[in-house]
């Protein structure tokens, strides 16, 4: 999103994913066992999708704004924290994230 990620993790497509119950989108943050951040992120994925939404209607006829497949990013899910050697996001029904440092 190029404010505060160095990197951006991908991770495979989750078919029906609009058919998720909100209350299970939710997203823990663990780093060698403790949890440093959870969050309710139904909220922040509904206002993204609105938010595409219209700049997407916004620009309807006048060039092909989003090609099908367009990855777009609209921010994070965490918060700033000091280095850890595993880190893990696990983000309930749309799985999960893992890095591992070898240098900490």
């Amino acid at each position: 999103d190029g404010f505060g990620s160095a990197v951006i993790a991908i991770g495979d497509e989750v078919a029906d994913w609009t058919r998720i119950d909100p209350a299970a989108m939710t997203v823990r943050i663990t780093a060698d066992g403790e949890t440093l951040h959870e969050l309710d992120y139904a909220p922040k994925l509904e206002a993204a999708i609105e938010l595409i939404a219209s700049f997407a209607e916004g620009f309807e006829g006048r060039f092909e704004v989003m090609p099908a497949g367009t990855l777009v990013t609209t921010g994070s899910m965490t918060v700033p924290f000091p280095p850890r050697r595993r880190i893990t996001a696990d983000y309930g029904p749309l799985g999960i994230n893992e890095v591992i440092f070898s240098d900490l």
